[in-house]
């Protein structure tokens, strides 16, 4: 079954509320800091928890932009990513690196260290570090085992990272054999 995600792109207005109420963390880095900072917010039962995201095996660009500022809009503060080597996630433009991938309001979120974007060469080498630091990986897919985004106390229970498939095939083998759960957009 494939999943496609629909994003909604955040206007500048909502930028500047997401971009006011997000503390400082540390920038882009190869090297996957102690303690990577993402958005605490609440379920039901008013428990706190941490989301962020897992960028893997996206083909289109302007997908992955609408990912970025999807996942700042709603919170997250730090971004993962596996893979996705002809993105140029580096924020810094000037004479030696002409163009940046993320979109120019995220880029000061980023260097401002308000958004944390941790590069991974490999899906596993990400997964691995996740789990290490106590986040659960629960992929955006349709399956026997999904619980529904909407039960909260399920969904909502725990610093959780996000992981979707890509625009035309879903979640592949590898991202489904990684993830600790599922839930569905229904």
């Amino acid at each position: 079954l494939v999943v496609r995600l629909s994003c909604v792109v955040p206007t500048m207005e909502t930028m500047e509320k997401v971009r006011s109420n997000l503390p400082s963390s540390p920038t882009v880095s190869k090297i996957p800091p102690t303690n990577p900072k993402t958005s605490p917010a609440k379920n039901m039962n008013n428990q706190s928890f941490k989301s962020s995201i897992i960028i893997n095996n996206i083909s289109k660009p302007s997908n992955i932009k609408s990912l970025l500022k999807s996942a700042a809009a709603f919170g997250c503060r730090t971004i993962f990513v596996a893979g996705q080597k002809k993105f140029n996630f580096d924020p810094i433009v000037d004479e030696t690196r002409p163009s940046s991938g993320i979109p120019p309001p995220l880029r000061k979120l980023v260097i401002d260290g308000r958004l944390t974007i941790v590069q991974f060469d490999k899906l596993e080498e990400c997964i691995d570090h996740v789990h290490s630091i106590g986040i659960r990986v629960i992929g955006i897919e349709i399956d026997e085992s999904s619980f529904n985004v909407e039960d909260t106390d399920t969904c909502w229970c725990g610093d959780t990272a996000f992981m979707m498939g890509n625009e035309g095939q879903g979640m592949n083998s590898k991202q489904l054999s990684l993830c600790d759960g599922f839930v569905k957009i229904s």
